[in-house]
């Protein structure tokens, strides 16, 4: 029990003294050092003993980053602790971001471009902007 004191009393004498670590990196106790998170990872809170790894449908290319990018149109992850997105295969695409699956990606559809953008009470403004890249991809407006 004295041992287990110790070790905590000399965490907590340890914190007071070393620089805070920032968001985007670790607190490597046992070095004494920051390290940045790794691609594929991501922290947004200071003085953190781990970085979360990035949810399928996400990535993160970059080191000491504080989030994770969802996998755009037309792209999917089916992994976590990803710095990449698979590009959906021929002439296909995702009609969702951070798309988890490649059976997430179809052919391009009228029929769902309509469904997805006709309804009054889908409107908002991701799904606006969705609708406008679906009909840009089925030459109905000008990019």
């Amino acid at each position: 029990m004295l041992s287990t004191c110790v070790f905590v009393t000399c965490l907590v004498l340890l914190a007071l003294f070393v620089d805070s670590c920032p968001v985007g990196t670790l607190d490597n106790i046992g070095t004494q050092t920051c390290e940045p998170c790794s691609a594929g990872f991501h922290q947004n809170q200071t003085d953190q003993l781990f970085c979360y790894p990035c949810p399928a449908g996400h990535y993160q290319n970059l080191r000491e980053s504080t989030f994770c990018y969802p996998c755009d149109f037309g792209f999917y992850q089916n992994e976590t602790k990803s710095d990449f997105c698979y590009k959906c295969p021929g002439n296909k695409t995702t009609f969702v971001m951070d798309a988890t699956s490649i059976s997430n990606c179809s052919g391009r559809s009228s029929t769902v471009s309509e469904s997805m953008c006709c309804f009054p009470n889908n409107r908002t403004i991701s799904s606006i902007l969705l609708c406008l890249q679906i009909h840009v991809m089925l030459g109905r407006a000008k990019a």
